[in-house]
């Protein structure tokens, strides 16, 4: 895919979106924004759904690429700026529902980002058995998480992005450091 053409179309759905109803958002208006033919919007996306999921995955999967390299925290604080930065951005395209939300696409990144915590633990022999309950915290903390980022993207008073982050990491340790007492691996330091 070339990227300076699809940069282009991007670019331009971005600044649509920002300024107008996504309902109102055609391919021809990216088209014409863009600069750019139909048939060339088409040689890259199949509609502007498609761009909305391109922005969302490419976006944050920019973010997320390093997960194996960075620990949780730096991952979790780089998403939340990204979103503080895109803010408005995201205040109009969570309005958006149904084919390509960005919900989904959110929650997906923080499962991985949540997955990586979980292997982790594992890896460092603190997390010894997978059981359904592990995997049931995994899937509650993801679900929460994103809610939360969801709810404090669209706040019309938001958190600042230090507290929203210390928040979060809190709230994700415990959850995990509250599973491992259950499990009576009580790990004596903070989850890193």
């Amino acid at each position: 895919m070339d990227r300076t053409t699809c940069e282009q179309i991007v670019d331009a759905t971005k600044r649509l979106v920002l300024h107008q109803d996504f309902g109102q958002v055609s391919v021809v208006t990216i088209c014409k924004e863009a600069g750019i033919s139909r048939q060339t919007f088409y040689d890259y996306f199949h509609d502007k759904y498609d761009v909305l999921a391109w922005i969302y995955q490419n976006d944050v999967q920019k973010i997320t690429v390093n997960a194996k390299y960075q620990d949780w925290q730096t991952i979790l604080k780089q998403m939340l700026a990204y979103f503080e930065r895109e803010r408005t951005l995201y205040q109009k395209m969570f309005q958006i529902t149904g084919q390509n939300a960005p919900d989904q696409v959110i929650h997906d990144h923080l499962m991985d980002l949540i997955c990586s915590i979980f292997n982790d633990l594992r890896d460092r022999k603190v997390l010894m058995v997978h059981t359904n309950y592990c995997d049931f915290v995994r899937d509650l903390l993801s679900t929460a998480t994103a809610n939360e980022v969801k709810s404090w993207i669209l706040s019309s008073h938001p958190r600042s992005l230090k507290q929203e982050t210390e928040m979060l990491e809190i709230y994700i340790e415990d959850g995990i450091n509250g599973l491992l007492l259950r499990l009576k691996q009580v790990y004596p330091e903070r989850v890193r």
